[in-house]
């Protein structure tokens, strides 16, 4: 009789973790489909040019997903900033948390073509692949190892990181 109890409480033990590990594997769902919908919304918000790119506002800093939340970095975390991010978000604004950036998107991808151009250019290093980086809020440029060991680097007015391949 007690080993039909024990195996009878484990069965419900069991049962009773399944039900959970469900149940947070639908709320991480509905998390994660609230943030896509959130970060669709704000897409369709900023609205895109003839040639399919996003215009980001001129506070827009960056986007990325972090612990079912829809992390946006701003250049501007005023009240009333936030407050126009969670109108364009409607129903889906309490899935974003907004962070303080220095550099907006557009301002780091305007100087992105410079860096690099100037990288190519003046000190004729090998460009394998370049961005901004959204969650940085940096421009991040891929060279090749050997230009990476000669050295030749040269600061910039914005935060530009280097990656070697």
């Amino acid at each position: 009789c007690r080993k039909s109890f024990i195996v009878y409480i484990i069965i419900i033990l069991i049962l009773m973790v399944a039900g959970c590990s469900a149940t947070e594997k639908e709320m991480n769902t509905k998390a994660q489909e609230s943030v896509l919908a959130a970060h669709s919304l704000l897409l369709e918000t900023y609205g895109f040019d003839e040639n399919g790119y996003v215009c980001y506002p001129d506070t827009y800093a960056g986007s990325w997903v972090e612990d079912d939340k829809l992390v946006i970095a701003l250049t501007d975390t005023s009240e009333e900033s936030v407050a126009e991010y969670k109108a364009w978000a409607g129903e889906y604004a309490d899935v974003l948390q907004f962070v303080q950036a220095e550099y907006s998107y557009n301002y780091l991808y305007s100087k992105m073509e410079d860096v690099v151009n100037n990288l190519k250019e003046k000190h004729d290093i090998e460009i394998i692949d370049y961005c901004v980086s959204q969650e940085k809020n940096e421009i991040m440029i891929t060279v090749d190892w050997s230009d990476y060991l000669s050295g030749v680097w040269v600061s910039y007015d914005v935060p530009v990181s280097f990656q070697v391949q």
